[in-house]
């Protein structure tokens, strides 16, 4: 008999992955699991995600951080020699991970590894890397982050009228009152809604679709997300995808309130797309996607942006604006490249020169939104006085 042994800890993306790869080389699957685990039901969201019954998966607990705990509850299973084990030992601490290589390094077994980021699985024995070849769908890959999501893919406008509206925005340097569908004064209720800003979201999720060749259960838009175990705890998303077992979060915005401010700022959109990361996995690409001008704008000043690129950087969130929105080139090669560049960063990003604004975009350029406001009256120095001289 093979029997495939994980064992879980919060992340189970690696379970699930070595699982779903070797699917038809074992017989039977085992859990090392921990008190801890258990109440966070993650055997259960594994079994959930491969299909199978609610407690189907033996599984054995131990103490993650007492080794001779875990060598005495392993031993009391008495495992047969005439078996053979693949033993997946990426999760749970290290001292679990020992325990169970020396444990087994007496019977027929092998030990996996999978490194985080990367679509390969290691086999520790020989040391040999084997790309992986399945790949997660967003329905699995919530589930095994104990969240559930609804999605409407639901277009509010057809595909070539999307793209019109897009282009002709563009050839109009972005400048939305150039654009008669854009205009969302003739508008009421949900279509001035979808005006303001649900068409971007509708154009960024069939672009990506397209582009990508994804599809339907690896890419949504309007998501609503809830953890299994409050369902009241609501976050909306809105296009997300998934590419080669990477999740992608965009926060879709025509247009964005300026750096601070009282609501709805770039800095509110960050701070939520790193408050919903933590709950997606160990690696989430979080990107904000906006028709504004902000890199290229002249009426940002240095220090603003230099303090956006720290925050951006720190939150693991990329920026995509008006002059990312110009290029023809494919829009996941651009968020690649924002990604790339963020990444690639020092703490404190290199001062940005302003002498020469470098861009078509000239509408948003004079939003006043964005204008560093001049000072009322300015002073001249001409001269000093010595106040000891005046009398009272």
């Amino acid at each position: 008999m093979k029997i495939l042994i994980s064992i879980l800890s919060k992340y189970l993306q690696p379970n699930f992955l070595l699982i779903k790869e070797f699917s038809n080389q074992y017989d039977k699957l085992i859990f090392i699991t921990t008190p801890n685990m258990n109440n966070l039901k993650k055997g259960y969201y594994l079994e959930k995600a491969l299909g199978m019954e609610e407690n189907s998966v033996p599984q054995i607990e131990v103490l993650e951080d007492d080794i001779q705990n875990i060598k005495e509850k392993l031993s009391a299973q008495k495992f047969s020699k005439d078996d053979t084990y693949i033993l997946n030992i990426t999760g749970g601490t290290k001292l679990m991970s020992i325990a169970l290589y020396e444990f087994f390094q007496d019977f027929d077994s092998n030990f996996f590894y999978i490194p985080e980021g990367k679509n390969v699985v290691r086999n520790l024995k020989t040391n040999d890397e084997v790309p992986l070849s399945y790949r997660l769908n967003l329905k699995e890959y919530f589930t095994i982050n104990s969240l559930e999501f609804k999605a409407d893919n639901i277009l509010g406008r057809k595909k070539p009228e999307l793209y019109r509206i897009f282009n002709t925005l563009r050839n109009n340097r972005f400048a939305f009152y150039k654009v008669p569908e854009l205009d969302t004064t003739q508008y009421y209720g949900s279509e001035k809604n979808y005006f303001t800003g649900g068409w971007f979201e509708d154009f960024c999720y069939i672009r990506l679709k397209e582009e990508l060749n994804l599809q339907d259960d690896c890419i949504c838009k309007n998501a609503k997300i809830t953890r299994n175990i409050d369902q009241n705890n609501d976050n909306e998303i809105d296009v997300m995808f998934i590419k080669d077992n990477q999740i992608y979060i965009i926060e879709c915005k025509t247009s964005v309130h300026g750096l601070v401010g009282p609501k709805d700022t770039l800095e509110d959109y960050m701070y939520k797309l790193a408050a919903i990361s933590n709950d997606f996995g160990l690696r989430v690409n979080s990107y904000i996607f906006t028709l504004h001008n902000i890199k290229k704008s002249a009426y940002i000043s240095d220090k603003q942006k230099e303090g956006l690129y720290k925050r951006m950087k720190i939150l693991k969130i990329e920026l995509l604006d008006s002059s990312d929105f110009a290029s023809p080139k494919p829009l996941f090669d651009l968020m690649e490249t924002e990604r790339k560049r963020i990444v690639a960063m020092n703490t404190t990003p290199p001062k940005i020169e302003n002498k020469t604004v470098d861009t078509p975009i000239e509408d948003h350029e004079s939003d006043p939104i964005f204008r560093i406001q001049e000072p009322l009256f300015k002073l001249n120095v001409v001269g000093k006085i010595d106040l000891s001289t005046i009398k009272k």
